[in-house]
């Protein structure tokens, strides 16, 4: 069983990784697309802003449930509870983008600049989220 959580983990990891990557390179096609085709580029940002809440949503729920079942809490090194810290921070992020890429499609071009800098800090996170998982847990 606690191989298949960790699997499950890792797919919400892909997922949110994917759409990670993927909202920025689909901003910067469409900001640099004709007006016209621009509809049709951002059409692709709601699937993936779902794909990405979705393997938040599993990662979370996963990582509760071996923190738990693991015993984790008292025995965590420094590096988990900083990755926890920074997990609270991904999430701040991803609803700040959120937030700031409604406003930027509605034609608010100081929320796009906010999207691009947010999104930037967000990667950055989730690199150093990964990387303290790895100290973490060897």
């Amino acid at each position: 069983m606690e191989d298949l959580i960790l699997a499950i983990h890792f797919a919400g990891l892909a997922m949110g990784g994917a759409a990670g990557m993927g909202l920025p390179v689909v901003g910067f096609a469409a900001e640099k697309a004709p007006p016209e085709h621009r509809p049709s580029i951002g059409a692709a940002v709601k699937p993936l802003q779902m794909i990405g809440k979705a393997g938040m949503g599993l990662l979370i729920l996963t990582g509760a449930i071996m923190a738990t079942a693991g015993g984790v809490w008292g025995e965590a090194s420094v590096w988990y509870w900083i990755k926890l810290v920074l997990v609270a921070c991904l999430i701040g992020g991803i609803i700040t983008a959120d937030k700031a890429g409604a406003k930027a499609r509605a034609g608010d071009a100081a929320a796009g600049a906010k999207v691009k800098m947010v999104s930037k800090i967000n990667l950055t996170l989730l690199a150093a989220i990964l990387l303290c998982a790895a100290l973490a847990f060897n």
